[in-house]
């Protein structure tokens, strides 16, 4: 299992897209001293897409919880063997359907190469703050409009992570919820279809490098959701088997939940 889904050997040819800007990318401690090795410091980073600066309102905010992390990488998905989300996010935003976002991400290197342990010691609420506090000049968040993104190991955790931020304990109520290729099982889909009612969660799977029993995730998921009025789930599975499917299916969760989750404002016609 740990073979499946330790994937940062093989995250070369994923997103091996054009270098982001480094002036709209800003670096800054968060829970370091619990989520970092010793001498390690300033785990958050956070990216600014174009037309957040110039919206004149608080920007919606893309929370990306990375999964195992063998190799000890602050930023993960950030340039590492030529991985960086930020590129995308711009394309995404370019795209015309989506706000303009903060891309946002924590780091964790210590104990981090188990799902069990993966994320354990995130706080969404406090994250935001210190995200908040690290942007530029101007630039604020709007916590309506919070989405969590949580690839592979990152929705493992029963009790952290993408799951934890489902937690009543939470003051911060995501907009919405993805789930890329994580931990696909009955009490996972019993934990993504307890959202609260109107708070969208997207579940993306992939069967070619990581064999789970998706139809017990799914009985659990659909039952969980049908449970409560109001609660909505998407089900996205894919069926071409490219290079690297694990990671690439990522690419997809984001270019196909962000313009439901985050969609730009139309003009009314008649004003």
């Amino acid at each position: 299992m740990r073979t499946q889904i330790s994937f940062a050997a093989a995250a070369a040819a994923v997103l091996a897209t054009a270098s982001a800007s480094a002036s709209t990318s800003v670096t800054y401690p968060y829970a370091d001293d619990a989520l970092l090795h010793v001498g390690e410091k300033n785990g958050g980073l956070a990216y600014v897409t174009e037309g957040v600066e110039d919206a004149d309102e608080p920007a919606p905010v893309v929370v990306y919880l990375h999964g195992l992390n063998d190799c000890g990488s602050v930023h993960f998905w950030y340039g590492l063997f030529n991985t960086d989300l930020r590129p995308l996010a711009d394309e995404i935003v370019a795209g015309g359907k989506v706000r303009p976002f903060v891309l946002a991400a924590p780091s964790q290197t210590y104990d981090a190469g188990s799902m069990s342990t993966m994320w354990g010691k995130f706080d969404l609420d406090t994250f935001l703050d210190a995200t908040e506090d690290a942007l530029p000049d101007g630039v604020s968040i709007d916590r309506d409009a919070v989405i969590v993104v949580g690839h592979s190991g990152a929705g493992c955790n029963l009790k952290g992570g993408l799951l934890g931020t489902l937690s009543p304990f939470v003051a911060t109520r995501p907009a919405g919820i993805v789930a890329a290729d994580t931990c696909f099982d009955a009490n996972i889909g019993t934990a993504l279809g307890g959202v609260p009612a109107g708070t969208p969660v997207y579940a993306f799977y992939q069967p070619f490098t990581w064999n789970r029993d998706f139809e017990l995730f799914r009985a659990s998921f659909r039952q969980e959701l049908d449970r409560v009025p109001g609660r909505v789930g998407k089900i996205v599975v894919e069926d071409k088997n490219g290079n690297d499917p694990h990671n690439a299916i990522l690419e997809r969760a984001l270019r196909e939940s962000l313009p439901a989750l985050i969609p730009i404002d139309q003009p009314d016609p008649y004003e």
